[in-house]
């Protein structure tokens, strides 16, 4: 029998090849977290990344503000260049509390090896506006079945 199918046997008379891939059948999940780092000036804008790691993909379920020195607006995008925000919102409509965290319902996958694009204005007119940004998801690693 053929390991990938119980279904039906192989065919001696044809390439192991064409017999098919194992597809991944069970998912592992775990609790992961992304962090941006906010380095900011007076008003600037720019485009910023967060790289999602290889080894599994991302579901982006909340986020949050952990540290801010004054006010910007934010968009998201993934890869694709879907927007999860229909334009730039601002910080203060973003929860800073670890415990309370702003929620993406329903969680927003990214690819292993994507990118979660990041369009961020400073709007505090501050010198230096620093903090940090949590992005709060599950890693989805799959498993070969058995």
């Amino acid at each position: 029998m053929n390991p990938q199918s119980s279904q039906y046997p192989n065919n001696p008379y044809s390439p192991r090849a064409f017999g098919g891939v194992a597809q991944p059948k069970q998912v592992e999940d775990r609790s992961f977290n992304y962090l941006y780092p906010i380095k900011l000036t007076a008003l600037e804008a720019l485009e910023d990344t967060v790289a999602i790691d290889t080894d599994a993909d991302f579901l982006l379920e909340a986020w949050y503000i952990s540290k801010a020195d004054g006010t910007f607006t934010i968009q998201l995008t993934d890869s694709t260049g879907y927007q999860l925000q229909n334009g730039q919102i601002q910080s203060s409509g973003l929860s800073q509390s670890q415990a309370d965290p702003t929620v993406f319902s329903p969680s927003h996958p990214f690819p292993a090896g994507g990118k979660i694009k990041i369009n961020i204005t400073d709007t505090s007119g501050l010198n230096s506006n620093t903090g940090q940004i949590v992005f709060i998801g599950t890693k989805r690693f799959f498993t070969a079945s058995k």
